[in-house]
């Protein structure tokens, strides 16, 4: 699982810097916005692992 942790982390560090641009409402950093957009990569992660731990 360690592995899995590290990639789900560096995954969340790639697109960190995007979400912070999308999260920006009228020139304001909205960080309820950021954090329901992590949520939203980490459930995104998570699905993934899944689908592929099956098989």
């Amino acid at each position: 699982m360690s592995g899995d942790y590290n990639a789900m982390q560096e995954v969340i560090r790639l697109f960190k810097p995007y979400m912070t641009r999308l999260s920006i409402e009228d020139g304001r950093f909205n960080n309820k916005l950021f954090e329901r957009l992590v949520q939203r990569l980490v459930f995104i992660a998570w699905q993934f692992y899944m689908h592929y731990s099956e098989k």
